[in-house]
């Protein structure tokens, strides 16, 4: 049987986003992603660690494999930047992990209210408004998919 013209022996790499991708669990993910050919995009709050994925990760990033915004995803100015980024590279995006997260020392009686309502941002409120925004970028892949990774602070 012959391969018609159109058709490839080479997928196409899938267009990921991480949320939290510059340490931990996320950092992991980016990295086991980018070793499966995939096209990534991450974000983090740090400045500092955004450069050292950067570092770390600067053959991918010269390649254009991998992009890295500094930003907060309490923000949803930040979130609609970021989807618009990948809409403006790719026009989809094949897998979303909310991966972002906060957990914060001492117990819940111990936590203020106020540093309370920072965990429920960034843990509940931000992968729902993630997912929201990059909807549209979900509905233009083939095999849409939605990782939600959490702790108890969720």
């Amino acid at each position: 049987m012959s391969e018609s013209p159109n058709e490839s022996a080479v997928p196409a790499a899938r267009v990921i986003c991480v949320s939290g991708g510059t340490s931990g669990i996320g950092a992991a993910l980016v990295e086991a992603f980018l070793a499966a050919g995939d096209r990534v995009y991450t974000c983090g709050r740090s400045p500092r660690r955004v450069a050292q994925l950067v570092d770390q990760q600067g053959a991918a990033v010269a390649a254009g494999a991998l992009s890295v915004l500094t930003g907060d995803v309490t923000d949803a100015l930040f979130l609609d930047s970021l989807a618009g980024r990948i809409r403006a590279d790719t026009g989809r995006l094949d897998v979303l992990v909310n991966n972002a997260g906060v957990i914060r020392g001492g117990g819940y009686l111990e936590e203020s209210v106020a540093d309370w309502r920072v965990t429920l941002e960034t843990n509940l409120i931000a992968p729902f408004a993630l997912t929201q925004v990059c909807a549209s970028l979900l509905r233009s892949s083939q095999a849409p998919v939605v990782i939600n990774i959490s702790s108890a602070c969720a």
